[in-house]
């Protein structure tokens, strides 16, 4: 029965929300490259557990930048995120679940008249043996509320960071 199900059950999982950010794309894809900023400002999971333990490695915005974390509770778990770099509009993201395995995370940036949207997407092929569970899990439902929180944090968080300035040197005269 449960090999039946596996043949019935979902191949690949993709879970998606956007949101309308006040602030140009560049800016918004280099926060997106900054395990800090997203721990220490918009991550849905840090409220869940403001204790758990992190490290980072590397520097925000390179390929390679990681965070880990090590979670007693069951919704944040264990597990690590690294940048990937910035290929087009897509700022790109291995997540790993200690025991779960990898899943490809990015975010989609796209400037627009409000200044850019931004595309918060996970997506992973899901093994054959595991299909047959998916049948009964709903990671959309599981998943795209944190999104969408974290999304709302990331918006608040962004458009609160003091305006840029264009680097222009300015002569005041009396």
């Amino acid at each position: 029965l449960f090999l039946i199900l596996c043949l019935f059950g979902p191949g690949h999982v993709k879970v998606e929300r956007s949101i309308d950010i006040n602030a140009s794309a560049d800016l918004v894809k280099t926060k997106l490259g900054d395990y800090k900023f997203f721990h220490g400002s918009w991550s849905p999971w840090t409220e869940k557990d403001p204790g758990m333990k992190t490290t980072y490695t590397g520097e925000a915005g390179k390929e390679g930048h990681s965070i880990a974390w090590e979670s007693e509770k069951d919704e944040v778990g264990h597990g690590s995120m690294t940048y990937n770099g910035i290929h087009g509009d897509s700022v790109m993201h291995t997540l790993h679940f200690e025991g779960q395995g990898d899943a490809s995370i990015y975010h989609v940036v796209a400037a627009n008249d409000k200044g850019s949207k931004v595309t918060w997407v996970m997506e992973n092929d899901v093994d054959f043996l595991f299909r047959g569970m998916m049948l009964f899990m709903n990671m959309d439902a599981m998943v795209g509320p944190d999104f969408e929180k974290g999304l709302n944090k990331l918006k608040s968080a962004i458009e609160s960071l003091p305006a840029e300035t264009s680097g222009a040197n300015f002569d005041i005269h009396e």
